[in-house]
């Protein structure tokens, strides 16, 4: 793939499916993430995943659709 270290990810719908994994592999190449959905709880676990492995990420609760 490629690197992202230096970069920040904003990923809207992180905290599950797609966004999820999108997040997760963002951070895999380096990127400093922004775990962003409607639940504030789901994104602190996938942000807490995401420092498991080593990486940088914060939630932010957020409701893009509006």
């Amino acid at each position: 793939m490629f690197g992202l270290k230096g970069k920040t990810a904003v990923v809207t719908g992180a905290a599950k499916g797609i966004g999820k994994g999108v997040a997760l592999a963002m951070a895999a190449q380096g990127a400093s993430v922004v775990v962003s959905d409607l639940s504030e709880g789901d994104c602190q676990a996938v942000v807490k995943e995401i420092e498991a492995k080593g990486g940088k990420a914060m939630a932010f609760k957020a409701d893009v659709g509006r």
